[in-house]
Formats: C-alpha cells, structure tokens, sequence
C-alpha cells in the first residue's frame, strides 16, 4: 500500500491533505507522524519552488518588494530562509504554546519567510491585492509571548475560549498596504493536526489550501476579486507553478 508521500508526490495532493487533516491530533501517532511530516515538507519544498519562480518573474516586471510606511516606501527582501537554530525555536514555540500543525512547521523548516508586498503599475486596481505574506518564526514567538504576558494572572481554565493562542502569521490585507485594519492572519494553537484553519484571512480555510489560493492567483490572492477579473500579468504570474 502506498505511503501518503508516495501519493502525494504522485498527484493526490489535495485528498492527501485532506485525509491528513482529518486524522486529527492522531496525525501524531508514530505509525503516522514520519510519512505525514515527509508530506508537509514536501508541500513547502514546492511552495519554495514556487515563490522563487515569482520572485523572479516580478523583477523582471520591474516590481518593487518592499513595505509602504506613510509616504515612504522601504525595500524588503521578498524571501529570508529559515533562521539558524529554527529547530530550537520550534522547541520553545511549543513549550509555550504547545503542538504546532505540521503545515506551519514544515513551512519554517524549509521556507522561513516570504513577504511578496510591493508596487508595480498593475497593482492599481479595485481591491486590495493582499499579497503572499508568511513571516518567519520569531514573529510567531513575539504573539505567543505577548499572549501569555496579557493572560499571565488569569488561570488556564479562566481565560477567554474566543480569544486563543494565536501564532500571527501575515498582517491583514489592509495592513499590507499601511491602511487600519484588522487583526493579523494567524493560527490558533496549540493545535496537534496536520493543518490548520487561518484565522482573520477572507478565505477561511486551512494554511496549505491558503498557499493554494495564493499562487493560483500569482501571489495576489485579493486580486481574485477585481471587478474584471485577474490582470493578464498576473495571470501569467501564475503560469505552471508546482502544485501543492
């Protein structure tokens, strides 16, 4: 029978995911954990691929990576690998907050960050285009700190059941463009599955099938919803990235 890497490396990416999803926290079984982490590290060594690729097709579009901050506009590098000791950082993520899904996991492993924020003409269209945004684990660790810092006098048991753990993952599509907004895309934790819903991100779906949405959509997922479609440029963006 083969493993749930050797069908997803041979197409069944989606039913894959699914299935490892729904498994649950018993995704950690023994019997299961190794083959189901091969899974997600696989999934973000094709989402690396696919964030180089776009990297370079928007620099030769002459796109500008960067933040926008008042009137000024500073320069960002689009992708940081993986910080050194990461591992160790994964450690004290989860001694605090405890089991982080394998998407995320997988994703600061192998990917680090990813912030394709920028300006190109193109941009100006009617929605915001809330670009692929993934911050590296550090980020993760300031909320999970800042979380535990606000509700450190408050017993377990006491403390609010809709304002969770949250590890922030990317600012919302406001913030991207230094408008108010809300708060930042995050996932709630502990969480012991495979994967995991983002919270605040207009999809509403797990993290891997958030990358899907992103690159199917060049990296502008908001740009889905422009009231004639796609730019062309984006489009092409899109054009044969690897499928997670």
């Amino acid at each position: 029978m083969p493993t749930y890497l050797e069908r997803y490396q041979h197409g069944a990416h989606e039913a894959v995911w699914a299935e490892l999803t729904a498994l649950g926290p018993a995704v950690r079984d023994p019997r299961i954990f190794p083959d189901a982490l091969g899974v997600a590290h696989e999934t973000m060594r094709r989402a690396a691929t696919n964030v180089d690729t776009l990297i370079t097709r928007l620099r030769a579009q002459g796109y500008r990576f960067g933040v926008p901050d008042g009137r000024q506009f500073k320069p960002r590098r689009p992708h940081r690998p993986p910080l050194k000791h990461v591992d160790v950082k994964l450690v004290r993520l989860e001694r605090l907050a405890g089991p982080v899904p394998l998407s995320l996991r997988a994703w600061y492993e192998v990917m680090g960050e990813v912030y394709l924020g920028g300006t190109a003409p193109w941009l100006e269209a009617d929605v915001l285009p809330d670009p692929l945004v993934v911050e590296s684990i550090d980020v993760a660790l300031y909320a999970v700190r800042d979380w535990l810092e606000e509700w450190r006098d408050t017993p377990p048991d006491q403390r609010p059941r809709d304002e969770p753990c949250q590890a922030w993952i990317a600012p919302d599509e406001y913030h991207k463009e230094d408008i108010s907004g809300g708060p930042p895309y995050s996932i709630a934790l502990p969480n012991a599955a495979a994967d995991a819903r983002v919270e605040f991100e207009w999809h509403d779906t797990t993290f891997v099938s958030y990358l899907r949405e992103a690159f199917a959509c060049g990296g502008f997922p908001g740009l889905a919803r422009a009231a004639g479609g796609m730019p062309s440029v984006v489009r092409e963006l899109a054009r044969d990235l690897v499928p997670l």
